[in-house]
């Protein structure tokens, strides 16, 4: 299967949580990431 979008560009290419306390910044979620997922959604829902 192919991937609709291009993974995460963390390490392990996961979304992450940031953290205030030790100043780790969380994953930044783009419009890119948002529409590939309404659209996987949208296609499945229409099945």
């Amino acid at each position: 299967m192919k991937n609709i979008i291009d993974p995460v560009e963390t390490e392990d290419g996961l979304f992450h949580d940031g953290d205030p306390t030790t100043g780790e910044e969380g994953t930044i979620v783009d419009a890119k990431i948002m529409n590939a997922i309404q659209g996987a959604v949208i296609d499945i829902q229409a099945e």
